[in-house]
């Protein structure tokens, strides 16, 4: 789902994503460019699951991102491809908006 640039990889907008805080999400569910606050518990080598809870940026699509699924872009270092390998849970999200 990324394409990777000189810099690092990139999503759907064109922007470079950043571990943990960039999104794929579906763009005719959630829009690119929203900021989602989310949780989870996210799998964890030693403790099996430990909770994820954060603010991310839709960024990205991906084809198996169907309406409400986020994808959180975790990076390349170990733990990061522990935690994408394995990552399959459900958990709230919200789409925070200015008033």
């Amino acid at each position: 789902f990324f394409k990777f640039g000189s810099r690092g990889p990139t999503g759907a907008m064109g922007h470079e994503v950043d571990d943990w805080l960039s999104l794929a999400t579906d763009r005719s569910f959630i829009p690119l460019g929203a900021l989602v606050a989310y949780g989870v518990n996210a799998p964890d080598e030693r403790l099996g699951s430990a909770p994820l809870r954060g603010i991310g940026f839709a960024q990205d699509v991906g084809g198996a991102i169907k309406r409400n699924r986020i994808d959180i872009f975790c990076g390349g270092d170990a733990r990061a491809n522990y935690v994408a390998s394995h990552l399959d849970a459900r958990g709230p999200a919200w789409v925070l908006l200015a008033r």
